[in-house]
């Protein structure tokens, strides 16, 4: 499946004239993935068995390969998206090796238990994609995002219009990055399921914040920290607005980290901790001891699984000075976004977590060089501690923090 291409970006909008409803907000069991692919055959053409045995391969419930003049049609239906997604992948390899087969064109969407499959939507959505393009819907994204199989990435391409009239929605490319490519870690999950479940007339509502906070992500390219603080009476449009752009983001080869913090029971340092546990999870040992370095005693305190992983003896979680895990975060976080640009989101700020804000500050004050963006939502009013914290700290330096009242 190549990799070296990046420049077949999906237009924002794109009209499909389509069957019955959108089915990419479902997500939920039972559901039935559907495959639809053209390739361009020449005139020696591909057996017909060789492509069956490689869709074959990923356990379709049906399949249907046929030929009509130069070109072979491909309709198949799996009972998971994780397989749907390994056969597209495997038909694209199998042009790469074949002579007498081109790259194809792939479209790949989910539909609800019961629901028939959406080929003549996909068959459409095909002749829109680019030679080599394996586009994904938004529910087949959400269910194969987690277990994708191994060297496989997707990328967010903007959003579609599922038929005449219809409310755009979420769409992906799946690809697989050029071999010896250092691709950086991304926690997205949450950010798929975000765009999808919004409301149509909200993506109107959030893209000026959206906007405005690509523009921040120049100065934080370019070697500057930036913070960004959401805040809304509601936490939805927030939670919105920081989807869409870790998404577009993360298109553009960007790490980037997630944490929230639970609404009942809150720990101090509790979205820190689960962004940065993920994401040593995804990292390699040997990178993960490069870049916590002599803080590993510290940051073991934090995340016990770190220390085990690195092979240090058990301590108390209990750290004696808090300044040392401001310090040791710091220097994780900026050694991390030396490798690869980081955003790093962090939502619903608890009101009481004042250790958090304490670090925020620290980190936008004492990490201005860094590439990092810090974008934390929260839910207003701002007397909560821990949201008048951040602001204080940004009293009179305010080129670094943009706060956007949504």
């Amino acid at each position: 499946m190549p990799g070296t291409r990046f420049d077949s970006f999906f237009p924002n909008s794109i009209g499909v004239a389509a069957d019955a409803g959108p089915d990419q907000v479902f997500f939920g069991a039972g559901a039935v993935t559907t495959l639809v692919a053209d390739h361009l055959c020449d005139a020696s053409g591909v057996p017909r068995e060789q492509v069956c045995e490689v869709m074959t391969r990923a356990d379709p419930a049906d399949i249907s390969v046929r030929r009509d003049g130069d070109r072979l049609h491909v309709r198949a239906t799996f009972g998971t998206a994780m397989d749907a997604t390994r056969a597209a992948a495997d038909l694209v390899d199998l042009a790469a090796d074949s002579a007498g087969l081109r790259t194809p064109r792939v479209a790949i969407g989910t539909a609800k238990p019961g629901s028939p499959p959406a080929v003549d939507r996909l068959t459409a959505l095909v002749e829109q994609a680019g030679v080599g393009q394996v586009l994904v819907t938004a529910a087949t994204a959400i269910l194969a995002g987690p277990a994708l199989p191994c060297g496989l990435e997707l990328y967010y391409r903007g959003r579609w219009r599922a038929g005449a009239g219809g409310a755009q929605q979420p769409l992906y490319e799946l690809r697989r990055p050029a071999p010896g490519t250092d691709v950086p870690p991304a926690n997205l999950h949450w950010a798929r399921r975000a765009l999808a479940e919004s409301a149509a007339e909200s993506a109107a509502a959030t893209q000026p914040a959206v906007l405005a906070l690509s523009e921040d992500w120049r100065r934080v390219r370019a070697g500057e920290l930036m913070m960004a603080l959401l805040t809304a009476a509601q936490p939805r449009l927030p939670v919105e607005v920081s989807a869409e752009l870790a998404l577009r983001l993360h298109a553009a080869g960007t790490q980037v980290l997630y944490g929230r913090w639970e609404r009942e029971n809150p720990e101090p340092l509790q979205a820190l901790r689960e962004a940065l546990g993920v994401y040593a999870d995804r990292i390699s040992t040997r990178t993960l001891r490069i870049e916590v370095d002599d803080r590993a005693d510290v940051i073991s305190c934090l995340l016990p699984e770190v220390g085990v992983r690195l092979g240090l003896p058990q301590r108390s979680p209990e750290l004696r000075d808090g300044a040392e895990a401001i310090e040791a975060i710091e220097g994780w976080l900026t050694a991390s976004a030396r490798r690869h640009p980081t955003l790093l989101v962090l939502h619903d700020l608890h009101p009481d977590d004042r250790d958090t804000a304490r670090l925020l500050t620290h980190l936008r004050l004492a990490a201005r060089s860094s590439r990092i963006m810090l974008l934390i939502t929260a839910t207003e009013p701002p007397a909560a501690p821990a949201l008048a914290d951040l602001l204080a700290g940004a009293a009179g330096d305010e080129g670094t923090l943009r706060h956007l009242q949504l």
